[in-house]
C-alpha cells in the first residue's frame, strides 16, 4: 500500500480500475499499481520526497484555492496572491 495525496482539499474520493478510494485528511492508501496508474493519469500531484508537511507551513491562493509554499500562485494562468494557512 502507498499513501497518496489528494489533488486538493475538496477531493473526497476516486476510483481506479473499478476500486474506490476515500481520501481522509487529504490522503488515501492505494495499492502500488493503482497509485502508479493514478499518477500517470495526471489526477494527483507528484509525491513529496521531503516527508509529511503541515498546513501551517504553507500558503493558500485567494483566487483559485490551491496550496503553495510561495506567496504567488504557480498554477497555470492564475498568478494570484497566496495567504498563510491557519
Amino acid at each position: 500500500m502507498v499513501r497518496v495525496m489528494a489533488e486538493d482539499r475538496r477531493q473526497v474520493g476516486t476510483t481506479v480500475n473499478g476500486v474506490s478510494y476515500d481520501f481522509v485528511n487529504g490522503y488515501a492508501d492505494m495499492r502500488d499499481d493503482h497509485a502508479r496508474a493514478h499518477l500517470r493519469a495526471g489526477n494527483l500531484p507528484t509525491p513529496a520526497l521531503s516527508g509529511a508537511t503541515s498546513r501551517r507551513l504553507g500558503y493558500r491562493c485567494t483566487k483559485c484555492a490551491r496550496g503553495s509554499f510561495f506567496t504567488t500562485c504557480g498554477a497555470t494562468g492564475c498568478g494570484g496572491t497566496c495567504e498563510r494557512e491557519s
